[in-house]
């Protein structure tokens, strides 16, 4: 018999259903138990995926006995227990205690960065290995979730787009580029002033320094349109070649994310014919694997 992983949920809400959705997809997955601080929306979920209700979490960790815990609430709930959500929290001293004390438990801990798990990512990492990369560039224009109520609209409970939602993006630039050593950030919100409820910029732009010495930008936009889902917008590796200037390079982007590299040469500085082979071959890889991507890849903007 193959062996059950049994797991629980800490939130119940729009990105628990999500997972659950997934996992309901598996073999060998047991929901063992649900927590919300609204119990009727726990209700639901156990309804529908199984599992015990409960609306205290310490409760639940004292009661149920869990092979793994998935924590889906907002970033400011962030804090004292092994994380799993992302971002990690909203106060860096914060997440250094939270750091700290899954290190002190001994147990496995991951942040949902899910991006970095699709094969169109991970053929774009092994693209970018070993290469020189000069520059990253970075756009997320999206919308607002929610109605005036939703938690994400607030700063002190969300941290805003860059923070909540563009993490991904963000994560995705180390994973393909190297960590990030230097980082500036201007913020604004002329387009949503009269929304109601909305403390978050609608503006955001970043510009930082790779530890490699590359330089990079990522910028959002919360207007309600989101250009991640345009046509053409994932897995494509181009040569690009000025052949004016003698200027030779390689573009790779994966969604929104976009990495210019050194060209692979030769010796005497020319570039080898058929040498940037895999150019085509990778390129080919990352568009069939975002065509065909699995269950684990969520395409809703979160």
């Amino acid at each position: 018999m193959a062996e059950v992983v049994k797991l629980g949920f800490v939130g119940t809400g729009g990105i628990a259903r999500h997972h659950l959705e997934q996992l309901a997809k598996l073999e060998g997955v047991q929901i063992g138990a649900v927590c919300d601080v609204v119990e009727e929306r726990a209700r639901e979920s156990a309804a529908a995926f199984g599992g015990t209700v409960y609306t205290d979490y310490v409760r639940m960790l004292e009661d149920t006995k869990l092979d793994g815990l998935y924590v889906c609430v907002p970033p400011a709930m962030h804090r004292s227990r092994e994380d799993g959500a992302k971002p990690v929290c909203l106060d860096l001293e914060e997440g250094i205690k939270v750091r700290d004390a899954i290190a002190r438990a001994g147990v496995m801990s991951s942040v949902g960065y899910g991006s970095r798990y699709s094969a169109a990512a991970e053929a774009t990492r092994r693209f970018c290995a070993g290469r020189t990369v000069g520059m990253v560039a970075c756009d997320r224009w999206g919308g607002v979730p929610g109605n005036a109520s939703h938690w994400w609209r607030r700063m002190e409970i969300s941290g805003g787009q860059l923070h909540e939602m563009a993490t991904h993006q963000l994560d995705l630039i180390r994973w393909f580029a190297g960590e990030i050593t230097e980082v500036y950030k201007r913020e604004a919100r002329q387009i949503n002033r009269e929304l109601e409820n909305f403390t978050v910029p609608d503006s955001e732009i970043v510009s930082f320094q790779l530890a490699g010495g590359g330089i990079g930008t990522e910028d959002e936009v919360a207007i309600g349109h989101d250009r991640s889902a345009d046509p053409g917008r994932h897995g494509h590796i181009q040569e690009v070649i000025d052949t004016a200037g003698g200027a030779e390079g390689l573009l790779a982007q994966c969604g929104d994310v976009r990495v210019a590299l050194e060209v692979d040469r030769q010796p005497e500085g020319r570039l080898e014919a058929g040498g940037n082979r895999d150019v085509v071959e990778v390129a080919a890889q990352v568009r069939r694997a975002d065509d065909h991507a699995g269950p684990g890849i969520d395409r809703s903007g979160r």
